[in-house]
């Protein structure tokens, strides 16, 4: 008699562009392309159950990227006690493409977005022994030229 053995599925068979985080709980949050930002949560990162959109409304900044205002490859990180979620809004096949940043205190859904302008950068910290950082600033735009504060 042959057994067969459960396959594991990789993440990539379950959601499109995955991005995922484990919590100080040790839960596991999972936010992908799909229908927006899809969210999903896990125990053990093989079962995972469907969570709501990332955003309750797209944000109105979206349509100036794309007719369709939906988002995809979201990024999911965790810095100075606030998720923070980079995505991508464009438009299939042009050069209107933006870079969304949204953040939360539980990382769950509803995401909050960021409106204005930003810079994010990566430096490494030379008070902090060379620490990799994560800089983000507001831009504001003076003549024409952005101005990081």
């Amino acid at each position: 008699m042959l057994r067969s053995r459960p396959t594991r599925r990789s993440l990539f068979d379950i959601a499109h562009d995955p991005s995922m985080i484990r919590t100080s709980s040790g839960q596991y949050l999972l936010y992908a392309t799909g229908g927006g930002i899809a969210h999903k949560t896990s125990g053990d990162r093989i079962a995972f159950s469907a969570g709501a959109d990332a955003f309750s409304s797209r944000p109105a900044w979206w349509r100036t990227c794309s007719s369709v205002p939906e988002a995809w490859a979201p990024d999911i990180s965790y810095h100075g006690g606030t998720y923070l979620m980079y995505y991508s809004v464009s438009s299939f096949g042009s050069n209107t493409s933006a870079i969304g940043l949204a953040t939360s205190s539980t990382g769950q859904s509803i995401m909050k977005d960021v409106d204005g302008d930003l810079i994010v950068y990566h430096y490494y910290d030379g008070n902090d022994n060379g620490a990799p950082k994560l800089g983000i600033n507001l831009l504001n735009w003076n003549s024409g030229w952005p101005v990081a504060y």
